[in-house]
């Protein structure tokens, strides 16, 4: 008669190239002899079961712990895993059912766009960086770069697949890009591909130059030249006053290149 089981908890869903946190696995009631309990799936040689099997006896009937690895070639899909016994209480144990565990492929963090270029102590507008699925928990999203500040400096994802953050440029900073790169941290960080670097272009804080300013007779006029040192990313309007002089145009814009 069969009356002893084992404890199998549910298996979790395993990302390629990793492997799952440490599962138990018990056996009821203690066996007077030795009984082994071995791991296979349908998945073959994509799945490794550590250890591949667990000895079960009268003194050594705790719980053991389980890990099971997905290989970074694995394909994304739901592996069926199976259990045999042997040994000499082999008989008076109830074989596992099957169970399965999903094999997935790794989740993705990217920022939508950032600007095409910031200059030297400037804030972006709010940028969004996207997470292509929640985290089971949570995992969180640090950017790092020497010439720029971020605001969060870090992003942690666990109930939106959207977040916004800020950057600013040093007030310093040289004209060229620079490297953004991102680090994950968090309990579900194994579950997400490490995001690709982005570059970011950096110019130096424009000024606009005015001309020589002429001596003016009464009822005279003269042009003026002004001079964007660099041109805007949008536009940049300057108006000029004095209580005794007229201008026209009243303003003069320059627009982005």
């Amino acid at each position: 008669m069969l009356a002893g089981t084992f404890t199998i908890p549910t298996l979790p869903v395993v990302v390629v190239g990793s492997q799952t946190a440490a599962l138990s696995i018990g056996i009821s009631p203690a066996p007077s002899g030795a009984v082994t309990i071995h791991f296979a799936s349908s998945a073959g040689s994509a799945l490794q079961f550590v250890p591949p099997r667990m000895t079960f006896s009268a003194t050594n009937a705790n719980a053991q712990s389980l890990v099971v690895r997905a290989s970074s070639q694995a394909a994304p899909q739901t592996a069926a895993v199976s259990f045999w016994l042997n040994g000499t209480d082999a008989q008076f144990f109830q074989t596992p059912a099957n169970r399965s565990l999903v094999i997935t492929g790794p989740g993705h963090v990217q920022v939508l766009s950032y600007p095409s270029r910031l200059m030297a102590g400037e804030t972006s507008a709010p940028l969004t960086m996207q997470i292509s699925a929640l985290p089971a928990t949570s995992v969180s999203v640090t950017p790092s770069s020497g010439l720029l500040q971020f605001s969060p400096t870090k992003l942690t994802f666990t109930s939106s697949t959207l977040l916004t953050f800020t950057v600013t440029a040093a007030s310093s900073a040289p004209t060229g890009s620079v490297q953004i790169t991102y680090a994950l941290s968090g309990p579900d960080a194994a579950a997400y591909a490490q995001p690709a670097a982005d570059l970011l272009s950096l110019v130096a804080q424009g000024a606009v130059q005015v001309g020589s300013l002429p001596a003016l007779m009464q009822g005279e006029s003269r042009q003026i030249s002004l001079t964007v040192t660099v041109a805007p990313t949008t536009s940049v309007t300057l108006t000029p006053s004095c209580g005794s002089v007229q201008f026209s145009p009243a303003a003069a814009s320059a627009t982005t290149a």
